[in-house]
This record gives structure tokens, C-alpha cells and sequence, in this order.
């Protein structure tokens, strides 16, 4: 009888010790998953701001442009009128 509750504790430590380790590998799995989506959400993050940058940066020299186009076309207007259909 003594070997049979020496045998069972035996087995059921061993199974909670593999249980304990299958939860701190899922625990670990878990964590470098959390970190690596990390590192593309700081990276999608960079690309994003790069992106709005050039976007911004594009929008002020087209609205340069703009201006300038809209004096000339003031100016021609000044000087010849409006076109008459």
C-alpha cells in the first residue's frame, strides 16, 4: 500500500511538473509573440509617420505651387481681362 501512494504522488508530481512547464513554454511563446508584434507596431508606426511626412511635405509645395499659379492667373486677368464666351 505504501509503494502504491509513494508510485501515485510520484505520478501526479511528475504531471503537475509537466503541466507547470508546458504553461511557462506557452507563458515564454506568448511573451516573444507580445514582443515581436511590438517591434512591427513600432516599425508600421515609423512607416506611418514617414509616410505623413512626405505626405505633409508634398502638400506644402503643392500648395506653393498653387499660389503661384493663382497670382499668374490674377496677374493675366489684371492685364487682359476676363475670357467671354
Amino acid at each position: 500500500m505504501q509503494r502504491y501512494v509513494i508510485d501515485t504522488m510520484r505520478k501526479q508530481s511528475e504531471q503537475a511538473s509537466h503541466e507547470r512547464d508546458r504553461a511557462q513554454r506557452q507563458i515564454e511563446q506568448t511573451a516573444k509573440e507580445y514582443r515581436e508584434f511590438q517591434d512591427l507596431h513600432a516599425e508600421t508606426v515609423r512607416k506611418l509617420n514617414e509616410q505623413i511626412g512626405l505626405k505633409e511635405e508634398e502638400n506644402q509645395q503643392l500648395r506653393a505651387t498653387n499660389s503661384m499659379l493663382k497670382a499668374e492667373n490674377d496677374a493675366y486677368h489684371a492685364k487682359y481681362g476676363g475670357i467671354e464666351v
